[in-house]
């Protein structure tokens, strides 16, 4: 029942334009809560977050609540008139800012004729859910006091669970979420009656006074662009829902001047045009020679290093302990067909022409040459097997003389290297003249870890979790590395056999809030391992950091083959010859809205698409707790600007 006063009439409500504001009271009460469990970050610093955070929350709650005044003052009475107009605004909010969030798997799903009409139903539905929460929590106001309550609680619930879900990425989906929560706590908080000292007060001009108050002293925090600490810290913040769009639309870096070090000069300036880079002498490589690349999907490089891990891998430490072992690969990407479209090309994600998004990422359009075009024209047959969609039917195998499609089992997510392998030993066994190129991604490792129609999740839910199953698939792919050799050896074609095995990126347990791989450039996502076996050439351990983008121009050194100016890598191959070489290209990274450099002891990173600047010291923080963005002052303003000079002069733009 509706509370009454003593005198029996209905007892005075929450205006519903001061509901709207204590509703984003409310959301930012529950980022306090998350905000407070930031690893990293100085008290100082976290008490701007709060203050930031808070400001931006009240700002959008006594905008919303001026609005909701002004059309109870002017607008139609009829509640069917708000309610279309909040549908309209959700569902222009959702083309604004879901779109990015559900093209990949709405093109997925749909495919290439349905998946825009999938995409605008999904988006038209996601809008709607403001309008559909308003209408749904007045009915339950409507019925009393604890309906109202349990309107207003069922919104705390929303704002809860988008702080825990979809982490680190699906800003579009967070910021509806988080007006689907403010929308029912609001509507709740409307329905309860006012506590008799506040009835006098809460008239709808005195809500509206209040309204323009809170709305000036929070401006602040909306139009000053905060400091990098601030801007990082806030974007693990699922529910700070105005720092993705800041980041995007009004938030702008820092200028500098960009000083660039004498030695990395040659590799800030557009090199397509350039002489190509002679092959080393003497040539490494035997007759008919075979050089195999196999990539291991989510291989960590530091599960070299856990004795947890170290039992579960016997072969790939056998491998390790014969090969050159560069203990400080670095992958350009976080995501198998980016690593792999970089590696290739020899050029970053911005200087590669795409197609698609999200799940259906594709590369087909980008004729930038790859390094198996250039084998090919120097008389190598190049093959590779593939158990992942991407890596064939979206672009990267167009460039190989065979293609091998190797099929998932039924009930299993990807073709599993025990799958890829009888294959590729097939093709091995074949009669071939002349140098060979083989390359195969090896998937065993990857997420959902459904190995064996399930046997390695399984066994990780008994024993320990997600990763638990994902060392059991390293046992799976560890095992099918020592049957390669094996066969290679009872074959005899070790003699004559480049072996390569190497990861596309890393995966990540919960470091840096992120669950797996893709959406961040942490070193839990780009160091990886890299053995190479040469025939006649000693193992040997190498510290000195690489990349795989000097992978192109390491196999078409090893075929005594220049190398295109364009690549952005530098050949390996005089480490096999006992030297020490002095690399000068730059050690990047690059994903979408993401870029990162390593520059010395220092390693840069920018996100575009969340503001965040960051800048670590991997000597003394190589777990990247620290960021030094805000420390560094000018030397730090001159290293961010260094990653955006370095990534733009290879644009595709350019």
């Amino acid at each position: 029942m509706v509370a009454a006063d003593p005198a029996g009439a209905p007892a005075p409500r929450i205006p519903p334009a001061a509901a709207v504001l204590l509703a984003f009271v409310v959301l930012a009460l529950v980022n306090a809560v998350f905000i407070a469990t930031l690893d990293g970050g100085r008290p100082p610093i976290r008490l701007k977050h709060h203050l930031v955070d808070a400001g931006h929350l009240l700002f959008v709650g006594a905008t919303v609540g001026l609005a909701v005044a002004g059309w109870r003052r002017f607008g139609p009475r009829h509640p069917r008139w708000a309610l279309m107009l909040l549908a309209a605004l959700g569902v222009a909010l959702a083309f604004a800012f879901v779109r990015e969030d559900f093209a990949g798997f709405t093109s997925e799903a749909g495919g290439e004729r349905g998946g825009p009409v999938l995409l605008a139903a999904m988006l038209v539905v996601t809008g709607l859910s403001p309008a559909l929460v308003a209408f749904l929590a007045g009915r339950m106001a409507a019925r009393g006091t604890r309906w109202s309550v349990g309107a207003a609680l069922a919104g705390l619930a929303v704002a809860i669970l988008n702080g825990l879900v979809l982490r680190s990425d699906y800003y579009g989906v967070h910021l509806v979420a988080a007006l689907d929560a403010a929308t029912a706590i609001a509507t709740g908080l409307a329905g309860l009656p006012l506590p008799g000292r506040l009835r006098r007060a809460a008239t709808h001009r005195f809500a509206a006074a209040w309204l323009v108050v809170v709305g000036g002293l929070s401006a602040p925090a909306v139009v000053l662009r905060p400091t990098n600490g601030v801007r990082t810290q806030l974007a693990r913040v699922e529910g700070a829902i105005l720092v993705p769009i800041l980041a995007r639309h009004a938030w702008t870096a820092q200028r500098s001047d960009v000083r660039v070090p004498v030695e990395l000069a040659p590799w800030f300036e557009d090199r397509r045009k350039g002489a190509s880079i002679p092959a080393t002498k003497p040539g490494l490589l035997p007759d008919d020679p075979i050089v195999i690349l196999v990539g291991i999907d989510s291989l960590r490089a530091d599960l070299f290093d856990k004795p947890e891990s170290r039992e579960r891998m016997p072969r790939l430490l056998e491998l390790q302990q014969r090969s050159l072992d560069f203990t400080m690969a670095r992958s350009p990407g976080a995501r198998t067909i980016t690593t792999w479209s970089q590696v290739f090309a020899g050029r970053y994600v911005s200087g590669l022409r795409w197609s698609g998004d999200g799940n259906r990422l594709s590369i087909r359009d980008d004729r930038t040459p790859r390094f198996t075009d250039f084998l090919k024209k120097g008389g190598v047959k190049t093959s590779t097997f593939v158990s992942y969609g991407a890596l064939g039917k979206r672009g990267l195998a167009r460039t190989f003389d065979e293609v091998v499609d190797v099929k998932a089992p039924e009930g299993q997510s990807f073709a599993l290297s025990t799958d890829v392998l009888p294959k590729m030993l097939e093709h091995l066994e074949a009669p071939h003249d002349g140098p060979r190129f083989v390359f195969a991604h090896w998937m065993d490792p990857h997420y959902p870890y459904d190995a064996n129609g399930g046997t390695a999740k399984a066994r990780g839910k008994r024993k320990g979790g997600h990763y638990e199953s994902f060392l059991s698939e390293v046992e799976l792919v560890d095992g099918s590395i020592g049957a390669l050799w094996d066969a290679l050896e009872a074959k005899g074609l070790l003699a004559r056999t480049v072996l390569v095995v190497t990861a596309d990126h890393g995966e990540a347990f919960g470091q840096h809030d992120t669950p797996y791989h893709t959406v961040t450039l942490y070193e839990e996502l780009i160091r990886v391992p890299l053995f190479i076996v040469i025939p006649g050439v000693a193992p040997r351990r190498i510290d000195t950091p690489v990349s795989l983008m000097d992978l192109g121009p390491t196999f078409l050194d090893l075929f005594s083959l220049p190398t295109p100016s364009s690549f952005l890598g530098e050949s390996l191959v005089p480490f096999a010859r006992g030297e020490t070489p002095h690399l000068t290209r730059p050690i990047g990274a690059e994903r979408a809205g993401t870029r990162a450099l390593v520059l010395g002891k220092y390693k840069v990173i920018v996100d575009k698409g969340r503001g965040r600047q960051e800048i670590y010291d991997l000597t003394e923080d190589p777990g990247e707790l620290r960021n030094l963005a805000d420390e560094l002052g000018p030397e730090g303003a001159r290293l961010l600007a260094l990653v955006d000079h370095f990534f733009e002069t290879h644009a595709i733009l350019k």
